[in-house]
């Protein structure tokens, strides 16, 4: 009996050994609370005891760590790990990593104005996105490099300074400059640690809600090397890879809707209001106007992509004029828009300029509440719907009046968002233009996500979340059905086993 129990032993640790490195392989979206903090730390590159709440770190891994180690392609050297601390208050998310490394590599000088290219350097780069991440849905992987979250990169230059950039902006961070938050990268040669510490106001993130019980979605990736490959001043030079990640979501290409789903907790009194994502509430069909609004004669001018970079046949209302440099409005035809006192949604062309090859200089000041409308194309004579809507801005006139509908106190706008030019003489009262009495079915922020603007073949994948469902379900049924195999097959060798020992015992006697 002693040995069948024995042989039923064995036969499950196989079973395990089989079943295990599956499921760790398979590990997306990994869930992590994060504690309040009473007393926000202190960014100066020196991580204290309990300064982050907790006495320990959230993590501590290495390139062995079973955690990640199943999916660690750019690590080739076990000898380094490094501790990852985390903290929230109501108005920042605090992080920091501390690497224990002999290796370290500062960002070199040639790459100050091209950080694209810390990732071959000592860094730490993370991603943050909006809401909780689900790797069965895309949602905030908008593209291949790029997507509607937070992407931001850290790296202690060869001088000595910190750098840090923000490489992706999600909707409501595009305000999101470098300086308004903190950074400090110290590297200490003696204890062969280089510290990372950051603090990110929530308001300047994208991230939806904060408070208790609020979730968004982190990935990171910690770098400790001098450089990642052949390096060009070096030829045949290679270089050591060692980078780590968590989860496997940022290295090799960006993988936001795997990221870990963090949960705010501690602070259940508090209700963080000031810092929620203000959303329109004038969410128009595409092309359509509210129905209060009844003029004669306009001229309707789309916006297909809102608050981003102008790339191609973009169009964007910028409505932070701080940040106006993040544009390229060097060949937009660009109207500065300023509101007219009383009249709701109403604003005043007060220049319209055309982009020569440079960027467009305003005359007038460019005050909080003016807004400018820049319509792109590369060729005003190619027939297309965008040259036509850039000739329409043209023609519009300094002194015109325009309605905007899907604009939000200057903050937040959508891809559905319309232009119209009100025709002199229109004695349209602001009392009679009612956005916020659009119906309820109409008013739904998540109906309006960048995304929509994304290239067909993109927006094609993310209208089939059932069938990857199925095909992972599928998945899923195929790696039961060969663990079950396996378990036969061990429990069946381990039946003959003892009916071979018992026939040779009955042999004996």
């Amino acid at each position: 009996m002693k040995k069948i129990l024995s042989f039923l032993l064995v036969a499950m640790m196989l079973v395990a050994l089989f079943a295990i490195p599956g499921m760790a392989a398979e590990d997306v979206n990994p869930k992590l609370s994060i504690e309040f903090a009473k007393t926000a730390p202190t960014i100066d590159g020196v991580i204290k005891s309990g300064e982050y709440v907790t006495k320990f770190p959230v993590h501590n891994y290495n390139g062995a760590s079973k955690e990640i180690k199943d999916y660690q392609e750019h690590n080739k050297n076990n000898d380094w790990e490094y501790d990852f601390y985390i903290c929230w208050t109501e108005k920042d998310l605090y992080m920091a990593w501390e690497v224990h490394s002999d290796t370290f590599g500062p960002l070199p000088e040639k790459y100050y104005d091209n950080t694209g290219w810390m990732w071959e350097y000592s860094c730490v780069q993370f991603i943050l996105t909006p809401g909780a991440p689900d790797s069965k849905v895309i949602k905030y992987q908008t593209g291949e490099w790029g997507g509607n979250y937070l992407e931001v990169g850290l790296a202690q230059q060869e001088n000595g300074e910190s750098c840090k950039v923000a490489w992706s902006k999600p909707a409501g961070a595009e305000k999101l400059q470098v300086t308004d938050w903190d950074a400090v990268i110290k590297r200490d040669d003696k204890k062969k640690t280089t510290t990372y510490e950051v603090r990110l106001p929530w308001n300047k993130t994208g991230i939806e809600k904060v408070g208790d019980g609020a979730q968004f979605g982190l990935t990171y990736a910690v770098a400790a090397q001098e450089f990642y490959g052949d390096d060009a001043e070096r030829p045949g030079v290679p270089g050591t890879p060692m980078m780590l990640e968590w989860p496997n979501a940022i290295l090799g290409g960006k993988h936001a809707d795997n990221a870990a789903v963090i949960t705010l907790t501690g602070n259940k009194e508090i209700e963080i209001t000031e810092n929620t994502v203000e959303v329109s509430n004038v969410d128009l069909p595409k092309g359509t106007l509210p129905d209060d609004f009844k003029v004669g004669e306009n001229v309707g001018l789309d916006i297909t992509q809102v608050n981003e970079k102008l790339n191609g046949n973009d169009t964007v209302l910028v409505t932070n004029l701080k940040n106006i440099k993040d544009y390229n409005l060097k060949w937009s035809q660009n109207l500065l828009l300023k509101p007219v006192e009383g009249q709701k949604d109403e604003y005043e062309v007060v220049e319209n300029l055309a982009g020569t090859g440079e960027d467009p200089v305003f005359k007038t000041e460019l005050k909080d509440g003016v807004l400018v409308y820049a319509a792109h194309s590369n060729d005003e004579n190619d027939g297309s719907a965008e040259a036509a809507r850039k000739k329409a801005a043209a023609a519009i006139e300094v002194g015109s009046h325009v309605k905007i509908f899907g604009v939000k106190d200057g903050e937040r706008i959508y891809s559905n968002a319309m232009i119209y030019t009100v025709p002199s003489g229109s004695e349209e009262k602001p009392e009679e233009s009612k956005p916020e009495e659009s119906k309820p079915e109409e008013s739904k922020p998540e109906e309006s996500k960048p995304e929509e603007s994304k290239p067909a073949e993109e927006s094609k994948e993310e209208s089939k979340p059932a069938e990857e469902s199925k095909e992972e379900e599928k998945e899923e049924g195929d790696n039961l059905l060969w663990l079950w195999i396996v378990i036969g097959v061990v429990v069946v060798a381990a039946i003959v086993v003892v009916i071979v020992v018992v026939s040779k015992k009955k042999k004996a006697k």
